[in-house]
């Protein structure tokens, strides 16, 4: 069996402790395997900032859901805030926008 090469560092893909030598899949970097370290390094993170998405959006999209000051905009706001739940900035922009929505 030829040996694999990552596709983002180009290294050869070294089996694991159980042998396992196909390495992982790199998306979304590339279209490809990727060894173990470019995994950790790279490829992990990457999936992590497609999930979260960054400050600023969230930001944008709270204060729209100010703007909107409906149940609809509360709920989405909580489903936001989930992801910088521990982030001072964003519980404030959400305590702001629950105010409004509880006791308008």
């Amino acid at each position: 069996m030829p040996k694999l090469k990552c596709c983002i560092c180009k290294k050869e893909i070294i089996p694991n402790k159980i042998g396992w030598g196909r390495g992982n899949n790199a998306l979304p970097v590339k279209d490809g395997r990727c060894c173990d370290e470019c995994n950790w390094s790279v490829v992990i993170p990457a999936r992590l900032k497609k999930v979260k998405m960054d400050k600023k959006e969230l930001i944008k999209r709270l204060k729209e859901c100010e703007n909107k000051g409906n149940e609809d905009a509360h709920i989405e706001a909580d489903e936001l805030l989930l992801q910088y739940i521990d982030d001072k900035e964003i519980t404030t922009i959400w305590n702001k926008i629950s105010s409004k929505f509880w006791y308008a």
